[in-house]
């Protein structure tokens, strides 16, 4: 397979696990405003949180892996460097997330055994470091994302659109890290990368 290819399909399944399994945890299905039903939730199924927090990470570091690939594309370009410190951007966000996902298993753990005073510091501990996850994954997929439409070495409708995603992702957790729309960046990021995995599969 050639590294074209491999990065391809890393763009293709790691942002696809990384949102599903982010789906699959019990603190999907609460209401964010209110710790206390976050941590209900959790704590009522502790294993499934462990589970999707672990998968989860998986998805994100797979997705790094695409994302240095399409760095590599554009070696020796103009906006190579620009796009190097996309890639710091994202892997800041990626590790901030295993961060944040621990926490959150953290959270899991120490509800389900009637232990709130512990799940409550762990749930803190999460809703600080989660937001500046996502800003800092959001503001490396925006740099990408322009360093790619400057070398138009990918169709510039899904690049321009990838910027805005980037931008949407890094504005709403701002305005609210607990708004229900930051579903709205992350479902945009998944599309996009599995259109331009495929498309970095059909590069010659």
């Amino acid at each position: 397979m050639s590294t074209k290819k491999f990065t391809g399909w890393l763009l293709i399944i790691g942002p696809v696990i990384f949102l599903a399994f982010g789906l699959l945890s019990p603190a999907a299905s609460a209401d964010w405003q209110s710790n206390t039903d976050i941590i209900s939730k959790l704590a009522a199924n502790p294993s499934m949180a462990a589970i999707s927090g672990i998968f989860n990470s998986i998805g994100a570091i797979i997705l790094l892996g695409g994302m240095s690939g399409l760095k590599e594309t554009i070696s020796n370009t103009s906006s190579h460097k620009f796009a190097s410190l996309s890639l710091i951007f994202i892997s800041i966000g990626v590790a901030l997330n295993a961060v944040s996902q621990a926490f959150m298993l953290s959270t899991a753990d120490a509800a389900s055994k009637g232990d709130m005073v512990v799940a409550g510091s762990m749930l803190a501990g999460y809703l600080g470091v989660n937001p500046i996850s996502i800003i800092t994954l959001f503001i490396g997929v925006t740099l990408i994302g322009i360093s790619l439409y400057l070398e138009k070495s990918l169709n510039s409708l899904i690049l321009a659109l990838l910027v805005i995603i980037g931008i949407i992702g890094v504005v709403i957790p701002f305005w609210d890290s607990r708004s229900s729309l930051l579903f709205i960046p992350f479902i945009g990021l998944v599309i996009l990368s599995i259109i331009i995995g495929g498309l970095t599969i059909k590069r010659k």
